[in-house]
């Protein structure tokens, strides 16, 4: 199974993905501290992603990777 960044790059993605979030948060607050007080349609937005996300953890299936690292070879293969 080919991995989508490679090893050497995994630090440099999880803190750019961490940078983002903290970015969106900023600018998501600052947004509605200043510019609109509407915020319903981001509530809604943000619930629905949530949502997706709780359902999807019971369908996508586990790495090979970290079947391996339990030890649960049938499945990895």
């Amino acid at each position: 199974m080919t991995e989508l960044v490679p090893e050497k790059f995994g630090t440099l993605v999880g803190t750019s993905m961490n940078l983002s979030y903290a970015a969106a948060y900023l600018y998501i607050t600052f947004y509605y501290r200043y510019i609109s007080r509407k915020s319903y349609p981001t509530f809604y937005v943000g619930l629905t992603l949530n949502v997706v996300s709780v359902v999807a953890t019971f369908f996508i299936p586990e790495s090979g990777k970290w079947l391996v690292s339990v030890k649960q070879y049938k499945k990895a293969s």
